[in-house]
Parts: structure tokens; sequence; C-alpha cells
């Protein structure tokens, strides 16, 4: 524990079942309090704190104190200074692109210091194979040069070089999960055409600017005649219990699908005029992409505590699958042009409910006692979106799944929820 943690743990408002009081660790007095555990970027830190009343009753409690920066993200970043799109004339064989890379954290608070990074690093791949790096230790931003010479190899009329910049940030603090960012770019190289013949290449027919963004899904499309883009034919979600795949119940109040925190569930996409590159992203609070302290806790330390195997065989793999997007694999031939793609995902245990439960209507009302049971399953906000984004050569399509979450799975596993469910899978909604 540094200076800063120990300041920002004893100054910070105290938290009890999501509940801040307008108290701090200051205000009862350190010889009244026992810090456990400090508070670190991601994780939330503890205390222990006791009083005796006018009975000489003695009266515990625990308290926690919110994440440094619960909202700190990496973002990584390439930029062309001489532009993403080159003009390559039958007279030249090459041509030097230069790319500045790296990576920055944004969204700290004054509490996080450079101090506290261990590790910071950028990987620059160029279509898919690595071909520098940078790594850092105690710094908030990197960045570094390189220059790719283009040769030509090509009998296109247009070449598309796929630019990748991966980056990760570890924190000293052991409880921090890594942060991960993938960018993606395009840069466009015009074979056989000289610089004076630009105007006339935007005006072919099959080459469409859509925008300025290097972003992968708002690039250039190189349009091919008799080849129809991809599209999303379906796009289906089910829920893992007992190690099968069973069908999403329904809340009465809102006729929604929903699962519970901690559950894993299957997404599974029909693609027509596939292959394609499938990935899913998530839209909604932060908190339904990010590695929490309880989903390392069940899903990772105490599964091998027990000799238990695990979703992914290391760390790194659930780092991976909460960086934001998530890769889904190619499954079954459906057709001559239709593909099923999938991918499973563990939905954090400390994901921010979208429907009401025992515990947000207990901390509503501050009362252990007071439930209004009308208002269980009843919205608290929007439900998140599973964004399931396709790409080819030809074009591109996107599809979008409302899902609501509900309390964690653990929570209310003895609890009858069937009452309040349209279509009544409740019986599963346990541990997978």
């Amino acid at each position: 524990m540094d200076e800063d943690q120990k300041e920002y743990m004893l100054n910070t408002k105290l938290m009890r079942n999501d509940v801040t009081y307008d108290i701090t660790a200051n205000d009862i007095g350190l010889d009244r309090i026992r810090l456990e555990n400090y508070a670190t970027w991601k994780t939330k830190g503890t205390l222990y704190t006791q009083r005796y009343d006018s009975k000489n009753q003695k009266w515990a409690a625990n308290f926690m104190v919110a994440p440094i920066c619960a909202d700190a993200e990496l973002n990584g970043f390439a930029i062309f200074p001489n532009g993403d799109e080159f003009f390559l004339s039958d007279e030249k064989q090459f041509v030097t692109i230069p790319i500045m890379f790296g990576a920055k954290v944004e969204n700290l608070t004054d509490y996080a210091k450079k101090e506290h990074v261990k590790q910071i690093k950028s990987q620059l791949f160029i279509n898919d194979i690595l071909v520098d790096e940078i790594e850092e230790t105690e710094q908030l931003e990197i960045s570094s040069d390189f220059i790719y010479d283009y040769l030509k190899n090509s009998e296109h009329e247009i070449e598309i070089v796929t630019v990748k910049v991966k980056s990760t940030l570890l924190t000293k603090f052991t409880t921090d999960g890594a942060l991960v960012d993938t960018k993606e770019y395009k840069i466009i190289i015009h074979l056989s055409q000289d610089e004076e013949e630009q105007e006339e290449i935007i005006e072919d027919p099959y080459i469409e600017p859509k925008t300025q963004s290097n972003y992968v899904f708002d690039e250039y499309d190189v349009k091919y005649p008799d080849i129809p883009p991809p599209y999303i034919e379906s796009l289906e979600i089910k829920v893992i219990s007992g190690g099968e795949e069973k069908d999403l119940s329904k809340a009465k109040a809102t006729g929604k699908e929903f699962v519970c925190a901690g559950q894993t569930i299957t997404i599974t996409a029909v693609v027509v005029n596939a292959p394609v590159r499938a990935t899913i992203e998530f839209a909604g609070d932060n908190s339904i992409t990010h590695f929490d302290s309880i989903t390392k806790k069940f899903e990772w330390d105490e599964p091998r505590s027990r000799g238990v195997s695990t979703f992914f065989s290391s760390l790194r793999g659930f780092e991976e699958m909460y960086s934001g997007t998530l890769t889904m694999k190619e499954g079954n031939s459906l057709s001559d042009n239709a593909i099923e793609y999938t991918a499973q995902y563990i939905i954090p245990y400390e994901t921010k409910q979208t429907l009401n439960s025992w515990n947000t209507l207990r901390n509503n009302s501050q009362d252990a006692f007071d439930v209004n049971e009308n208002k269980l399953f009843s919205r608290i906000r929007s439900p998140y979106q599973i964004v399931v984004k396709v790409k080819s050569e030809t074009g591109s399509d996107t599809k979008r799944y409302d899902l609501d979450v509900f309390e964690r799975w653990d929570t209310i596993y003895n609890r009858n929820i069937s009452n309040y469910l349209s279509v009544d899978l409740s019986s599963y909604y346990g541990r997978q």
C-alpha cells in the first residue's frame, strides 16, 4: 500500500450493500476501524468497524470503499502522418508509410498514479504479423514510430493493408485484471495509378468512400460485382445450465428475456454469404465487460483452490474475453453459403442490474424487512445490447439483441421466482 491508497481509503465515503453513506473512515475514527483490503484501480476496498451501544452491547459492521478509478480505460492508437491512402504508379515498386502507434490511459482520478503501472505495452501488427512493440513501466502513455515499406506484389488495382494495435496495461495491484484494447485500421493502396488520377479512382463505381475514420467498421468498402455482401439471418442467445444450452426466461413485468449475473450464455449467429469476420460488442454500462473481483473469485480463484477446471486455462483468457470485443468462432455449415458463428460469455458477477430484485429494493428502502415484491423484475435501466457485427470483402452487417440482467445467480438460488416469469424456466437459474 502506498500513501495515496491510504489517503483514499481514509477520506472516501463508505458503502454498504451498494448504498453510499455520508461518512468516511476518518469520521469514524482510526481507533475504531481496521483496514482489511485496500482499494485498487478496479477493486473495492474493505474495512471493519465496531462500537458499543448504551447497554454495552457490541455492534460490528463491514464497509466498502469504491475502486480508485473504476472507469479507467486503455486506448491504443495508430497515427498515419502521411495519410492512410497511397497511389503507386507503374514505375514505382514500393511506397514508404510512416506509422506512429502506442496507447494511453484515460478517465483516471487524482489518486491513480503512474507509479501504480507495472507494465503498459502496445504491439503493432501489419496483416496479422507482429512487426514492432513498445513496453514501459510506471507510465500512463507510450508511443513509438515505425516505417513500413510496402512492396508491390499484387495484380489487383487496389491493395488493402490491415494495421492492428493491441495494447495491455497491468497495475502493481494483484487483484486488478489487465486493461486490454485492440484497434484496427486500414491502409488503401491504389496500384498502377498516378496521383493525378485520384479523383477518377474515387468516382469508380466499385470504390465507395464511406467515412474518413480508420476504424475497422467505418472504412472504405472494396466492392466486387456478382458477390453479394454478408448478412445475419438470425441471432440467438441461450443460457448454459447443467452443461446444456437452454432458452432464456422472460419477465412478466417487461416481456423481455433476462439472464442472471454470473451465468454463462451462448451467442449464435447464422450468417449468409459467409465466411466472414464476426465479432461481438456490448452496449450499456461498462460493468458488463469488466473482469471484476467477484467474477475472478468464482471463476478462477475458488475452482483452482479445489482443483476444478476453469472456463479458461489462464487469466489471459478472461482478460481477452472482457476486452470489450469478442471474436466469434466459425461453426457448422448449414448450406453452401450459410455458416453458424458462436461464442460463449460469462456475464460478470458485478454487472449492474437492469431489473429490480430483492437486493435493489431492500437497498432503496434501506430496510431489510421492507421489500415491495410487486416491484420485483420492474425496470431500473434500459437492457444491455449484444451487438453482433460481420464483415467480409464485399460488405458488412450488424444485428442487436436486447438482454436484461437480474440479480446474481448465487443470491437467488433458493428463491422461487416462477410467479414473476411469463416463460417459466426458473428451475435452472442456478450455477451452469
